[in-house]
Formats: structure tokens, sequence, C-alpha cells
């Protein structure tokens, strides 16, 4: 008995500690990718190309607010699919928002149009004539979870932070833009107030839902 007691004894000694900070029974699967807003362009414009630079995510409890990072960026979300994001595991037991910057990946996104900025959309519009848009400013987003993704006590869920990228051109009025050697570029130095608009589409547009399955189609 004397020995069984001394082994048990070393093998809770020798055994590593519990993370602190973890919940190994709230696993939240995160990825990242378009979805429809049900907003189109007032004028009409294909969208080829739409990048974004994602730094830390945070979840919020609904009774407190700390400086906890749930997944550490930076992240470059190629928003013609989904993107993988990593699994988080929040201690709070009731979740109400989730906080997150948009800035540029830096090093993490070398070779990728995010390297130097935050938000890229590339197109062509109705007759022909490509633009690009271009921010290399952080925003900083809070999404309160109003579509109920993270309500209830399922120890397992899929999350889809949803980008709303069929609705970033609204209210542009790109028709009316001018071209610049056959081409438009939308960024700071040369059209701010349309850049000032793009920005508030994304964050507008910007959504925390549920996808248990992962499909990339919110759950209903």
């Amino acid at each position: 008995m004397r020995t069984l007691t001394l082994l048990s004894t070393l093998l809770l000694a020798c055994a590593p500690p519990e993370a602190e900070g973890t919940d190994t029974g709230n696993a939240m699967t995160v990825q990242a990718g378009p979805v429809s807003q049900g907003r189109k362009a007032t004028a009409p414009a294909t969208i080829e190309a739409a990048w974004a630079g994602l730094a830390d995510l945070r979840f919020e409890g609904c009774d407190e607010d700390d400086d906890r990072t749930d997944l550490e960026g930076p992240f470059v979300v190629d928003l013609t699919g989904l993107n993988p994001l990593g699994v988080a595991r929040p201690t709070e037991q009731s979740l109400c928002a989730l906080r997150l910057d948009l800035e540029p990946a830096d090093d993490d996104g070398a070779g990728t149009p995010v390297e130097d900025d935050s938000l890229v959309l590339e197109g062509t519009r109705s007759d022909g004539v490509p633009f690009q848009i271009r921010s290399d400013r952080t925003l900083s987003v809070r999404i309160e979870d109003d579509q109920g993704a993270l309500a209830g006590d399922d120890p397992e869920r899929g999350l889809l932070l949803g980008f709303g990228v069929d609705a970033w051109l609204s209210g542009l009025d790109l028709d009316s833009a001018e071209p610049e050697d056959g081409w438009i570029l939308i960024d700071e130095d040369t059209d701010d107030d349309r850049l000032d608009r793009f920005e508030d589409n994304v964050e507008l547009t910007l959504a925390l839902l549920r996808d248990d399955d992962q499909d990339g189609a919110p759950d209903r």
C-alpha cells in the first residue's frame, strides 16, 4: 500500500499544470470568409479579389472586459474562400461580442496584397474599367453578438467571421470615378471620400455567425 501511495504522489507531482485561461469544454473553431448581406452596389461591378489583414481576436464576456487574446494574429484573409483562424477557448460562460483589428499583416503577409495594407478590393467596373481599392489604416471593430452565435452552452461550436464583400461598394458611385491611365485607384491619396465610405461599409457588414459544420454557410 505504501508503494502505491508513493507512486500516486510522484505521478501527481510530475503532471503538467492545467493551462491558465483554458476551458477545454468550450471550444470554438473560428473561420473567416465572405457572406452575402443581400445588398449590391448601385453601379454593377465584378469583384475579382478581396483581402483583409486581421490582427488578434478577443471574445468579450458579458460582465467583464479584459485584455485577453483568444486568437493571436496576424491573419491573411483571402475573401474568395474560407480561412481557418484557429480554435478559441474563452473562459467566460457568457459571451457578448468579438473585438478585432483590421490592419496590415506586415511580414506575415509577405507576398500578399495585405503585406502593407489592411484591406484590398479589386474588380472591374460595369464598362470594363478595372479598379482597385486599398486601405492601409487600422480599423478597430467590435461586433455585437446580435445573431446569437455565442449563445448557448454547446461544448463545441463553429463560428464564421463573415465579411459582406457584396456590399463593400455600396454608395461609392464607381460609375462617376475618373480613370487614370486606363484604371481606377481609390486610396488615401487619390480619393479619401470614397475610401472612407468603403471602410464604413466593411465595418458595417462584418458579422459573427454560427457555422457548426464549418462549410462557410451560416446555420439557420
